[in-house]
């Protein structure tokens, strides 16, 4: 607090200033109830929160395979070894970066995927995923 009188108290915290009324005024040595109230985190917390924040498993995701720029040939020849790579490591699904362009390339590719052994099903990719400029296949067992 900065100065005190009869209505209230200008307070500041860092470069603000404000008056604030004496109602809203709390003595410093009741302490704060409810949630979020006090900032401090005994040890326990602390070590408690860097436990669960360690135990946290790392998430990492498959670079899809981007065949964009390559002719068919090309991109079916190199789609084959993604499959046959993915099904070896044990793979759920392959995503196939295809693109818009005039289309070919992205027919080619998810007619291959209808008629491969490797794949179970095929689909465009949601909106989250790439949306039609990729294809998902998902991998037989």
């Amino acid at each position: 607090m900065i100065e005190v009188d009869a209505a209230g108290a200008l307070v500041q915290m860092g470069a603000l200033r404000t008056k604030v009324s004496r109602e809203d005024l709390v003595p410093l040595a009741r302490k704060p109830k409810g949630p979020g109230a006090g900032f401090r985190k005994t040890a326990r917390e602390k070590i408690a929160r860097a436990e669960a924040v360690r135990a946290a498993p790392a998430s990492t995701a498959i670079p899809p395979l981007d065949v964009r720029g390559l002719r068919v040939d090309e991109a079916l020849r190199a789609l084959e070894e993604e499959l046959d790579l993915r099904l070896r490591e044990g793979a759920e699904e392959v995503h196939v970066l295809h693109g818009h362009g005039s289309g070919a390339l992205k027919a080619a590719v998810r007619e291959h995927l209808a008629r491969s052994p490797y794949v179970r099903k095929a689909r465009a990719g949601a909106s989250h995923e790439g949306g039609d400029g990729v294809t998902i296949a998902e991998l037989r067992e």
